[in-house]
Order: structure tokens, then sequence, then C-alpha cells
């Protein structure tokens, strides 16, 4: 019995030494940790293993006398006596932390400035053209501006990867890409997101002189140190609305699990002459985040008319106005949109015409702009005719019907109709009217079958036309691809004459 309780003891002792070690181990730097790992295996397990990383990591960040470092990139001359080209370095500009000990000020935190180091980055990448994208816990991604490469580094033990080529987003033509980063607290791993950006700038024009935007594509690769660690393709279909989609431009904080980028919102498809004035191009300025925990995009609105969107609020909540045919034209339009759907998937959807399809505003006063436009005005009916069946990259414009929009047309009603509302809501919606057939993405080929799937279903559909007697207003959701959280919130009728 004594043998028992004296192995017992022995046990307990060697437990709390560990905990002791752990413990005095975890407030230690990270440079001194490194030499500390060829110490013994049981040491290297101790410090490489995920839940002492995270004691490590928290400590650092709760300890008040400890280093703050904020690391820039800057132009300065190695030599001053020579008139020589400035060079690009990367530097820390680090700040102390310190406790005041006495006087009225006792016990107070104060940070000053220590010094200037310049850091020389393990990469074979110049500095000139190296970007810092972000940064989390102490590990920074940078960006090569030229060779489009992705780097994370530590600088703390001076580690560093070249993230491998993602075999997604090669040969699209995109001309720009997005890149954000951030840490997924659940899976444990760092994640990076790139965007590619395509332009229609080059591309060939539509008959009718119109440059159709593609939507973005994005990857995602999650660094989990494993051999596991790879890109993949994400869903960008929050990235889009049904006439606009975003456009991500600088990546500017991860903070909370989110990263955000600010950029702005332009229509999906522009005419010739408007893509060489960037205020016909941009709608307003656009805040857009990605959570890396479910991995969805999002977005909410700035307009210049006013400080940040009450859409804050409603999250990702949107607005749009919709004109609405008589039933017998739904009833007929459903049975196309039922048997493309039978062969290619997507939502059901609602026949409907977009008049307004991006507006963030709070709930009433949406509502009652909407309400109170239609109420002050005599608004009548107008005709809409149906121009050809068309193709798109787009998930919210798939397969549709353009409604013709040409100023020799009467149907030139309808595009008078959106400019008006526009001007209630602040909006300027340069989409041609279309009414869609099919949300998803379909492939060249897939794309050729459905155009063949909608001769048989209905050949005639492409002479159609009929009048638009009702507007509707719809709550949206862009994050819900299956609609079931689309909501009609308010219908007017409109006098057909």
């Amino acid at each position: 019995m004594e043998v028992e309780n004296e192995k017992g003891m022995a046990e307990c002792g060697k437990n709390i030494v560990e905990d002791v070690v752990k413990q005095i181990l975890s407030t230690l730097p990270p440079k001194t940790l490194i030499r500390f790992k060829c110490v013994s295996k049981r040491w290297y397990a101790l410090i490489t293993d995920p839940r002492f990383v995270a004691k490590h990591l928290s400590n650092s960040m709760h300890n008040n006398l400890s280093t703050t470092s904020v690391l820039l990139k800057r132009s300065v001359c190695k030599d001053t006596r020579e008139a020589e080209e400035p060079e690009m370095v990367f530097s820390f500009l680090k700040f102390r932390n310190d406790i005041a000990n006495g006087g009225e000020h006792a016990h107070e935190e104060h940070s000053y400035f220590s010094e200037v180091e310049d850091v020389e980055i393990p990469l074979k990448t110049s500095s000139e053209s190296l970007q810092i994208v972000g940064h989390c816990d102490g590990v920074i991604c940078l960006v090569d501006l030229t060779g489009d490469e992705v780097f994370l580094w530590n600088p703390a033990i001076q580690e560093s990867k070249l993230l491998p080529p993602n075999p997604y987003l090669q040969g699209y033509g995109f001309y720009y890409y997005a890149v954000a980063f951030g840490y997924d607290p659940k899976s444990k791993g760092y994640k990076v997101v790139k965007i590619g950006c395509p332009c229609p700038i080059g591309r060939e024009r539509d008959d009718n002189g119109y440059y159709i935007y593609d939507p973005y594509k994005a990857v995602l690769y999650t660094h989990m140190g494993t051999d596991s660690d790879s890109w993949r393709e994400i869903k960008t279909c929050s990235l889009e609305t049904q006439t606009t989609i975003l456009w991500p431009e600088t990546f500017q904080m991860y903070f909370k699990n989110v990263c955000y980028w600010t950029g702005q919102e332009q229509h999906k498809e522009l005419h010739a002459y408007e893509v060489d004035y960037p205020e016909d191009q941009f709608i307003g300025k656009v805040i857009i985040f990605f959570d890396p925990v479910d991995e969805a995009e999002s977005s909410h609105s700035k307009y210049t008319s006013s400080p940040l969107s009450h859409s804050m609020l409603e999250k990702s909540h949107s607005y749009s106005v919709w004109a609405i045919p008589p039933d017998e034209v739904s009833i007929r339009v459903k049975k196309v949109m039922e048997g493309l759907r039978a062969e290619f998937g997507g939502p059901e959807i609602e026949p409907h015409i977009p008049v307004v399809g991006s507006i963030r505003m709070a709930h009433e006063d949406v509502l009652n702009e909407f309400t109170n436009y239609l109420q002050s005005r005599v608004i009548s009916g107008y005709k809409a005719k149906v121009s050809r069946v068309v193709f798109r990259s787009s998930y919210y414009q798939c397969v549709s019907l353009l409604v013709d929009s040409s100023f020799s047309c009467k149907n030139y009603e309808i595009t008078q109709r959106a400019l008006n509302c526009n001007q209630i809501f602040g909006f300027c919606n340069r989409v041609r009217p279309h009414l869609s057939l099919l949300y998803g993405y379909l492939t060249e080929e897939e794309k050729k079958k459905a155009e063949e799937k909608v001769n048989i279903l209905d050949e005639s559909i492409t002479s159609m036309s009929f009048p638009i007697t009702r507007l509707a207003l719809y709550k949206i959701d862009y994050k819900d691809t299956t609609l079931k959280s689309w909501e009609k919130i308010a219908e007017y009728p409109l006098l057909f004459d």
C-alpha cells in the first residue's frame, strides 16, 4: 500500500513539474523556443504541439510589457553620398509597452517608439514586387505582384512558405486578383482567399454593342501544416446581385475572424460608349467581407450620399423592384422554367423582370420610398416584348429572356420606368431588362443543350409580348441561392390603358 502511495505521489510530482515547465516555456520569446526544440524529443513535441502554440500566442497577446511591431514597406537610400536610386525595404517599427510605477499616472500603460529594424525576407523575390496583404497571429501574408505568387512568412522564427500555384484561375484571362488572409478558429488553420477579376475590355461585344462582365472566380488555400494543404474553388454567388457584381479592390483588415475589402459595385454589362467613363461603370462603394469559417462572401454598401448603410444592421439583405407579368404569361414561362430545372437543376424562380436590382436601405425606408413614390404618381402599365434568349456566365442571368429596350421600340417604356425608380432609390441600373428562366452555372456544352431545350419547350417564346400591370418590392438575401428566404413585402397595381 505504501509503495502504491509513493508511486502516486511521484507521478503527481512529475505532472506538477511538467505543468511548471509548460508554463515557463509559454512565456518565452519565439526565438528562444526555436532553440529549445533541440533540447530533447520531449521538448520538441511540447513546443510544436498546437495546444502549446495556442497557449503561447494567448500569453503573448495579453502580455502588457511585450513589444509591438509594425511591418511596413518603405523607400530608402542606402548611400547618401551618391545620387543613387532609392530601393524598397521592409522594416519593423518597434514600440515598447511599459507601465508607470509612480506618480499620478501609476499603473497606466504607455507605448513609446523603440527602434527601426530593417528585415530581410527569406524569399528569392525582390522586395520591389512584394506587397503586404495582411497578418494574423504573427504570420504575414505577402503577394508577388509580378508572378502572382503568395507567401506566408513568420518573422519571429524566420520561416516562410511559398504557396503552390492554384489550378482553378489559370487560362481565364483575369487581369486583377484580390487576396485576403485570415484564420479559421474552427479548423485551427490559416486561410488565403484569392478572387480573380475578369475584364471585358478587349472582349467581343454582342450585337447591341454591350460588353458583358463575367462573374469572378475565387479559390481558397487552407494552411494546416499538413500534407492536405491545398487550393480549392469556392462559390462567389454573393459577389453578385441580379443586375450588378461586387468588385473587391483593396484588402483592409482581418478583424474578429472576418476579412474585409473595400471595393465597388458595378453593372454586369456596359455599352461600349460607357466603358471609358468610370462614373458610368461604378454605382457606389461597398465593403466586402469574407468569413473563413463558413467561407461565404457578402457585402454592405456605402453610397456617397450617406454614411455606412443601414444594411450593416440588415446583414446581407438587399431589396429589389420587380416588374411582374400577367398570370397567364407567368404560367407559360414557368413551364419552360420547370423543363430547364428538371435537366440542369437550380431553384424555383418567380417570373419577373428586375427594374431596380440592388437596393440597400433600412426596411422601413425602402418600403416608404416604394409606396410613397407610386402613390404620388399615376403610373401606367406598359408592354414588354421579348427579343431573344441569352446565356450568361453569372448565376442570376444563366438563361434569360432579353427584353427589347431599344430607343426605336415602344418597349423603351420599361427602361423609362426603371430610370424613374432608380432616381427614387439613388441607384442607376444600366443593365438591359431581362426575365431569367434559370439560375445556376452552365458549361458551354450545357448552354447549347439549354438553348435547344427552350426551343423544344416553347418555340415561339422569343416573339412573346405582354403587358406589365404590377410592380413588386422583394426582400432578398443573395447568400441564399435556394431563394427560400426571398420575400415579397409590397405590391402595387399599375393602370393600363
